[in-house]
């Protein structure tokens, strides 16, 4: 059972998802009982302003008219760019490569836009309009509904259209990496997705800036046995337990780190 910080920040990151929630769906969606969850909500509500107790539940009220995605995407530009760097230096061109979810693998488009002649699997629209502006690069679009929250496009129609795709690497985005977790992420209908492209992809990679070591969200993506790499910018010295819990159990587990320091 995951503990109490643990917790309330998998509450704050599903209220940045859904912005409104009741609380007998967080307890269900958590394992926990409903009085805890009401605990947790009048703890977040004297510790960030923006969560709000409802009748029967819990909202978050925004400050900014941003999205919850370009509020993300401007989070720690400087790691994520260090990090893309990292990634589409592995990338050679030629290869077929599937981007995940998330505001990383944006700037891991960014970079690759420059290289000619990559097949590119993926599903968020951002993503979709870097890369289409470089006419070399074959671009393919599983589909599915658009989530407007994210930018992006899930569900059934995405998972069908994938049956038959397999690429040479694929990097995926995540919400924490945790010893006892595993890779996880908040989002059911994208994490399927992503698993589903993990077993086609030849080698995974998980793409997440140090904030989200120690972290746990509510969906899991990946234990640690069935990724070759995380690529991030760097492990926060808080846990570096991680790192040597990583050496110990996982030793053909690859983390890359870049020079960038925060």
């Amino acid at each position: 059972m995951m503990n109490a910080n643990d917790r309330r920040d998998l509450i704050l990151q599903i209220l940045r998802e859904k912005k409104e929630i009741k609380i007998i769906e967080l307890s269900e969606m958590i394992n926990v009982s409903r009085e805890t969850i009401r605990n947790d909500i009048k703890i977040l509500e004297n510790e960030d302003g923006r969560v709000k107790k409802t009748y029967g539940g819990a909202k978050l009220e925004e400050s900014s008219r941003e999205t919850a995605y370009e509020i993300r995407r401007q989070a720690n530009r400087r790691g994520k760019l260090a990090i893309a760097k990292l990634a589409s230096g592995l990338v050679e061109e030629g290869d077929t490569i599937y981007l995940d979810y998330g505001t990383t693998n944006l700037e891991i488009a960014k970079q690759l836009v420059a290289k000619n002649h990559l097949t590119v699997v993926t599903n968020t629209l951002p993503i979709i309009n870097v890369l289409a502006k470089n006419e070399t690069i074959n671009l393919f679009v599983p589909g599915g509904y658009i989530r407007r929250v994210e930018f992006s496009l899930a569900g059934t129609t995405s998972m069908q259209a994938i049956q038959d795709i397999y690429v040479k690497y694929g990097f995926f985005g995540c919400s924490g990496i945790h010893m006892n977790y595993g890779i996880t992420n908040i989002v059911d209908s994208e994490a399927e997705f992503s698993k589903m492209m993990m077993n086609r992809s030849t080698n995974v990679f998980i793409v997440a800036d140090g904030t989200k070591f120690g972290r746990v969200s509510y969906k899991q993506l990946a234990d640690f046995e069935e990724i070759n790499k995380i690529i991030t910018d760097q492990i926060p010295d808080s846990q570096k337990e991680t790192v040597n819990f990583f050496k110990e159990f996982y030793p053909n587990l690859d983390v890359i780190q870049s020079d960038y320091r925060i």
